[in-house]
């Protein structure tokens, strides 16, 4: 066991202070020792002593008499100790760009052993006060979000810990955040398919973007459909039991009467479970049914002939993260969104409609 060691209150006042210019609460130059005594409150000379030692540990620098110290923290030393908690949607739902970027970052990234999926009430809505306990037990000093739903961002706006949303309901919301403008994308996608003599569309949509309420894409979607002059209802937004078999079932009962010419796939979890029912089925693609997939996944760069999806530049949303996760280091409040304009891109999996 290491030694116990009782530390004067000068030190404690210096790993006080330590502590704060590790997170960037101040910048620049120090306080006063005035000032930082009437903070504390504690008396002049205590708050000069531990001042002298950050200076000869060298985390200060004195500019001569009656100046303000200057802070000299290396860049490595300042940002080692940031912690940010990164909470994930669902387990292995994360952009797999994203983990490149924090895994590059010089900040510590705290990986939440729980995901929103894990913290549900029921099978639907994230459980605040299950949100709430978990995240008072990790240690992060700001939060990433990764795909959060209104109300779950609406609870981290609240709060005091700087949070950006990675995609999810941002909008208007006090928060930093980043992702596509998904409404944009599902327009161009519709008027394109429409174009091509598509009618029988399905969107194929985790269940938290439309239940209980329909997220602005989802809207987006169907107010597309309706001015290309397809009726919508349930048959272009199914929905299907959050548990094993579930997808299969409905998509049995969707291709039984009235098979769909397209469908468009919002997340790579799907994508790649509606491959395999089809591939069962022996329903080819695109020659019985087109696919469209809303969600980057990596391996489309391996096709010969990409797949069909709707792409956005991750390049702007990198930035955005970066740049906020520095504001935060150096103590500066960020509240700004950045929203990307995706394209359609067509691909071998799309065709006319099937007759």
């Amino acid at each position: 066991m290491s030694k116990f060691e009782i530390l004067s209150p000068s030190r404690q006042v210096a790993e006080h202070l330590r502590q704060g210019l590790l997170r960037r609460h101040w910048s620049g130059e120090m306080p006063g020792v005035p000032a930082l005594a009437e903070e504390l409150g504690i008396d002049h000379k205590t708050v000069g002593r531990a001042m002298t030692l950050l200076e000869e540990e060298g985390l200060l620098k004195g500019q001569g008499p009656g100046r303000r110290r200057k802070i000299t923290l290396p860049e490595d030393h300042i940002t080692s100790k940031l912690r940010f908690g990164l909470l994930d949607f669902e387990k292995h739902a994360r952009d797999r760009r994203l983990t490149a970027d924090l895994e590059q970052s010089p900040y510590s990234i705290v990986t939440s052993s729980k995901t929103l999926g894990d913290l549900a009430q029921g099978d639907v809505k994230p459980d605040l006060r299950r949100i709430k306990r978990h995240v008072a037990s990790v240690e992060a000093d700001a939060w990433i979000v990764y795909g959060g739903a209104r109300h779950v961002l609406e609870w981290f706006a609240e709060q005091t810990l700087p949070t950006f949303a990675m995609f999810g309901f941002m909008s208007k919301l006090p928060i930093a955040g980043a992702g596509p403008n998904s409404s944009k994308g599902y327009e161009d996608c519709v008027q394109q398919l429409a174009r091509m003599g598509h009618r029988r569309i399905v969107m194929l949509t985790p269940r938290h973007t439309r239940v209980p309420q329909h997220s602005r894409a989802v809207e987006v979607f169907l107010q597309s459909l309706e001015a290309e002059g397809i009726k919508t209802g349930s048959y272009n937004l199914p929905d299907w039991e959050p548990k094993d078999g579930g997808l299969h079932v409905m998509l049995d009962s969707l291709f039984k009467l009235t098979p769909p010419t397209v469908l468009i796939i919002n997340d790579k979890v799907t994508f790649s479970a509606v491959l395999q029912f089809l591939l069962e089925r022996g329903i080819r693609v695109p020659d019985n049914v087109s696919l469209v997939c809303h969600e980057h996944i990596t391996a489309f760069q391996w096709c010969e002939d990409p797949i069909a999806y709707i792409h956005w530049d991750w390049a702007p949303i990198s930035r955005r993260l970066r740049s906020w996760m520095k504001n935060v280091a150096l103590n500066k409040e960020d509240h700004r969104q950045t929203f990307v304009d995706p394209v359609f891109l067509p691909g071998r999996t799309l065709g006319p409609p099937a007759r």
